[in-house]
């Protein structure tokens, strides 16, 4: 999921990854981005990723100015 997710995103920003190392809890990528669109690409991979492992694992987090509620 994370590296189909990866495929996506270098397709839609046109970025290049040249090493990518996920581990349990974040992950660390060395690329480049011709485009300059490093933050759109970002919020795009992170947000759609995110709501691909939330639905694949049935985890519901719901945010409010009262704090986060799971």
């Amino acid at each position: 999921m994370f590296l189909e997710t990866l495929r996506q995103t270098c397709q839609k920003t046109d970025w290049q990854v040249h090493a990518w190392c996920l581990m349990d809890n974040h992950f660390h990528l060395v690329g480049g981005d011709a485009k300059a669109n490093l933050v759109a690409g970002m919020k795009w991979f992170l947000g759609t990723y995110t709501g691909r492992f939330n639905r694949r694992h049935r985890l519901l987090v719901i945010c409010s100015a009262d704090g986060i509620r799971r």
